[in-house]
């Protein structure tokens, strides 16, 4: 009797297909389940984050202490959702800052601050005025002649923004929120430095002092001019990336900071934060928070409370 090996072929071929079907089937199948728990988790993210916020009242202030590598930025979102920005950080962060800035929803810059013409402060101002509309800058006198600081005037001048020279005094209010120029004190100082804006920003019952990259001769002179009752604040944003020659044990004693920020780029050239500040923040028991290690860092107000919140875990 002669059987063919036709049948057996075809019966080789289906079961070839059908486990081939089978295998799409599965990597389909963990695919599927793959996104499903990371679309999951993104929602238990959320759900988490407005969690913590659920104590707080419906007017709110949110600072972000944006990830911008070795750099300065804050955003500010007032109650009714205005948006002040203070620096914007280094060239080099160009995509990360505007992608914030938009992730944030913002289209319109009430007030654009820029603390002093160093690039890490002022590296992305001229993106920003090209990109949103700012209403308004706010500079200190000091100037450079870098490509990046004549670049910036060329843009300002383009888009016609008006531009103010910031000198202590200074102030306004938007929705409730009060910001007043404390610093610089001086005409001029040897340091470029220590010609930063430094800016008290006020919501309710908390202050956020903010102090570009000044160093202790610009806070001992803030420490003579103002009572410490002035200098106070629920948040600081420390001074020149937590360099050893900023934020003084003086300074800190006066501010009485809860939460010191610190803006640093993670493994960064300079060795910042430098142990000499970590330690003498630590010696006041506030809290530190640092975007190298942490990504942006949001801070949301109430007039009575606030929450701190990470990009990421500290590692």
């Amino acid at each position: 009797m002669r059987f063919s090996s036709r049948p057996r072929q075809n019966r080789g071929i289906h079961n070839r297909k059908k486990k081939i079907v089978s295998s799409i089937a599965v990597v389909a199948l963990a695919l599927f389940v793959t996104a499903v728990l990371w679309y999951g988790g993104l929602l238990s993210g959320n759900d988490e984050r407005q969690a913590q916020l659920s104590g707080l009242d419906k007017d709110r202030l949110a600072v972000q202490f944006l990830d911008v590598g070795q750099g300065d930025s804050a955003l500010l979102q007032t109650p009714n959702g205005s948006f002040v920005l203070i620096d914007t950080g280094p060239s080099d962060h160009r995509a990360e800052l505007l992608g914030a800035l938009r992730r944030a929803g913002v289209q319109t810059i009430s007030y654009m601050i820029l603390s002093h013409p160093h690039e890490d402060h002022i590296g992305n101002a001229a993106a920003v005025a090209e990109s949103f509309d700012v209403e308004q800058v706010w500079m200190t006198a000091e100037s450079t002649q870098t490509a990046t600081y004549l670049t910036l005037l060329e843009t300002l001048d383009e888009q016609n923004i008006p531009v103010t020279e910031a000198r202590a005094g200074l102030d306004f209010v938007l929705d409730d929120v009060s910001c007043s120029v404390l610093s610089p004190l001086r005409d001029s100082y040897d340091d470029l430095n220590d010609s930063s804006l430094v800016l008290r920003v006020t919501y309710g019952e908390h202050t956020i002092l903010f102090t570009g990259d000044a160093e202790q001769e610009t806070e001992q002179d803030l420490l003579n001019a103002y009572p410490a009752a002035e200098l106070q604040a629920t948040v600081l944003k420390v001074g020149h990336h937590g360099s050893s020659t900023s934020t003084s044990e003086s300074f800190l004693n006066a501010v009485a900071p809860r939460v010191c920020v610190i803006s640093c780029g993670k493994n960064n050239d300079y060795g910042h934060p430098h142990m000499e500040t970590r330690d003498r923040i630590d010696a006041i028991n506030a809290s530190m928070y640092r975007t190298d290690l942490q990504g942006t860092i949001t801070i949301t107000f109430d007039r009575t409370n606030f929450v701190v919140q990470t990009a990421r875990d500290e590692n």
